[in-house]
């Protein structure tokens, strides 16, 4: 767990994490979780279609996420894309801060259905 740089963060938040990494690491095919990584490594060829999005965007990541730099370069790619920055938080900012996750998340929700609902009537 402390090679895994999207796990050290979380631990160091919260040491308890630990059992509950190990029960989900148990519970994934060896096989699916191999290919989510090849997958992972060739998603750089994307960031030159960010551009073509023309949907809502938000990114939720935190603090201490190692996925941050890129969360940042997605968002100035994709016009109008939101970065919401949480801390204290990991990889995991979902559980590191529900609360704020979760009021993010649906603050832009209620946005996006309002800007819809203004150009329906």
């Amino acid at each position: 767990m402390t090679a895994n740089p999207n796990l050290v963060e979380r631990l160091k938040i919260d040491p308890a994490a630990r059992a509950e990494f190990y029960e989900e690491y148990r519970r994934l095919s060896p096989i699916g979780y191999a290919n989510s990584l090849r997958a992972l490594l060739a998603m750089d060829h994307i960031t030159d279609e960010l551009p073509k999005i023309h949907v809502p965007v938000l990114l939720i990541g935190g603090d201490r996420d190692p996925s941050l730099a890129p969360m940042k370069v997605m968002k100035r790619k994709i016009r109008g894309a939101r970065l919401v920055v949480l801390s204290p938080a990991s990889h995991f900012a979902n559980r590191d801060q529900p609360a704020a996750w979760n009021r993010a998340a649906l603050d832009f929700l209620a946005r996006v259905d309002t800007a819809a609902a203004r150009r329906r009537g």
